[in-house]
């Protein structure tokens, strides 16, 4: 493939002054948007640098009482200067570490960080979508401070959405068609798309990124049809709508009939469902929809609400199923990845009883990944796990293997087969990653109290954004001089740079120090791994891998090949 159009794009991006190092004052606090004006604060980052922080902003109209579970609507302008100076509301959701349910159903809000609102020469905007398997999370600084983005001169944009049933309730018909969430989104970046110039942003200059469910919500972002004209990069970590956990379960409806009953009311009649489900209490309804997964569900990776085919909707965001339009690959240049050890988030869920894994081993596994291996690979989740653990059991001695292949099977697979895609379908340039730098902040380590050796999953996001909750709990700030600070600015580098330009490394730089190209072979995947250093290094594809798994002689035959050169065995 062919990528000239980036010879183009880089020398547009040399007009714009990256901001490295430098400290402008927040010339203006007061914006105008198209339903008022804003007034934000001036602030100073960590490392030093000054901007102006707008948060709070209303993107739509709250989805409350008769609005809930609806389509959103925009927002209601008013007369007066309204302070931005608060983040709002984070959306209704369960605590799962202190076991409450939290927020407020009026929490559709956004927050602009900028060097300067001024207009005069706009600037690329980053659009942040948050994680939390569609159930939790927001755009606040508790995990997404702008700190080290403003180091940059880009504008970033962070945002909270609809989650749980809130955002995603399904009957399949008018009356919930579901992905409100995910509509809720595309309102933000037309919000973006309207509104931003003022803010010192480029409308026309949009990159969207996020890890995990924001992640995935970013591939879905990418194939809608209501999403087209609103962005024009894209950066997916760890997450695409191939992914298992990342689509509901087939009809839908069912999950609603049994929270629906759990709620008081069992009924199988639409109309007293949504009547029903109106006008009961926020907090119970998250509550209940945490209890609604039996443990089994959960360690299978099931979402109880979660994005879905919409297309009884007006206004579809999904009118066909995601895995047939994912089949058309992604029409903007992209950059793709994982932290190396994604499976270490599975932790959360096992606790230390590995060996009920090894009687019937497929009870474990998510029906997508069954029916996915089967009709893809011609196997049994039994014989994925061979390829694993060969004859041994299951047992927390060698847990690294399960960690591997939940890792592999839950997000690795999905991925390797969205950058074949990219290959043979997209003439955009696909650049893939993997962040194995283990010596930072670990948020999924910290909670599963495990010293086990990779990244796991979020393990990059202490190195995009200052986290406030890290601070709250004694850990200090990155400080420079040391691995993790490099690697922060490392990352930032390249993400901002894909941001400006559409190619993270258009120069060798001191924090650039590798040319990081875009994958051409979709079977020998060339990626930038991300650790202490900087590095170009080559796999296997996983469907390479499990193709292999198919008859011993084919095994052998590629043992012999793909074991001297990449240290993979079958």
């Amino acid at each position: 493939m062919q990528f000239s159009s980036g010879v183009l794009i880089l020398s547009g991006a040399l007009l714009i002054s990256d901001g490295a190092g430098l400290t402008r004052a927040c010339d203006t606090t007061i914006v105008d948007t198209r339903s008022g004006k804003l007034e934000g604060s001036a602030q100073t980052s960590i490392l030093g640098d000054e901007f102006c922080a707008f948060k709070g902003i209303p993107y739509a109209k709250p989805p409350l009482d008769d609005l809930r579970f609806r389509d959103p609507l925009p927002p209601d302008s008013w007369q007066d200067v309204r302070s931005a100076t608060k983040f709002g509301n984070e959306c209704c959701q369960f605590n799962f570490i202190f076991h409450r349910a939290e927020g407020n159903e009026d929490c559709l809000y956004l927050n602009v960080y900028t060097k300067t609102a001024s207009p005069d020469i706009p600037r690329p905007v980053m659009v942040w979508i948050h994680g939390g398997a569609f159930e939790y999370g927001s755009g606040d600084d508790l995990f997404y401070g702008p700190d080290y983005f403003m180091r940059k001169n880009i504008v970033l944009v962070t945002l909270n959405y609809r989650l749980g049933a809130f955002g995603f309730l399904n009957l399949e018909d008018k009356l919930a068609p579901g992905n409100q969430g995910l509509k809720d989104q595309v309102m933000a970046l037309q919000w973006v798309r309207d509104n931003i110039v003022n803010f010192g942003g480029d409308p026309n200059h949009v990159t969207i990124f996020g890890e995990s469910a924001g992640a995935a919500s970013v591939h879905y972002l990418t194939l809608s049809p209501m999403a087209k004209g609103l962005f024009t990069k894209a950066i997916i970590q760890s997450g695409v709508v191939l992914n298992p956990w990342a689509r509901a379960l087939p009809h839908p409806r069912e999950i609603v009939y049994r929270f629906c009953s759990v709620l008081g009311k069992n009924t199988t009649d639409h109309e007293e469902i949504m009547s029903h489900l109106r006008t009961t209490d926020s907090h119970e309804m998250m509550k209940q929809q945490d209890a609604l997964l039996t443990e089994n569900e959960k360690l299978k990776a099931f979402l109880t609400f979660g994005p879905s085919v919409d297309n009884e909707s007006d206004e579809p965001f999904m009118p066909i199923d995601p895995l047939i339009a994912a089949e058309e690959g992604i029409q903007y240049p992209l950059i793709i990845g994982s932290t190396s050890r994604e499976g270490i988030l599975m932790l959360i869920r096992t606790g230390k009883d590995f060996k009920r894994f090894n009687s019937n081993f497929e009870q474990w596994v998510h029906p997508y990944t069954i029916d996915l291996f089967k009709k893809t690979y011609n196997l049994t989740a039994q014989d994925v796990k061979f390829k694993y653990y060969g004859n041994e059991e299951i047992s927390a001695d060698n847990r690294e293997k399960l960690i591997d292949l939940v890792g592999d099977i839950y997000f690795m697979e999905g991925i390797h087969r969205v950058v074949k895609t990219q290959v043979q379908k997209s003439v955009l340039p696909t650049y893939l990653y993997k962040f194995s730098y283990d010596k930072g902040f670990s948020p999924i380590k910290k909670l599963t109290r495990t010293h086990m050796s990779g990244a796991s999953h979020g393990d990059e996001l202490p190195e995009l954004f200052r986290m406030r909750l890290t601070e709250l709990i004694g850990i200090k700030p990155l400080q420079n001089g040391t691995e993790a600070y490099r690697v922060m600015l490392e990352m930032i580098e390249m993400w901002t740079n894909f941001a400006i330009s559409g190619m993270p490394t258009p120069t060798v730089t001191d924090y650039t120090p590798v040319y990081w190209h875009p994958v051409t072979d979709a079977d020998n995947l060339h990626y930038l791994n991300i650790d202490t250093e900087l590095s170009i290094e080559t796999t296997p594809s996983m469907e390479l891998q499990y193709l292999a798994l198919k008859n011993a002689e084919t095994n052998l035959n590629l043992s012999s090949v793909l074991n001297p050169i990449y240290g993979v065995n079958f």
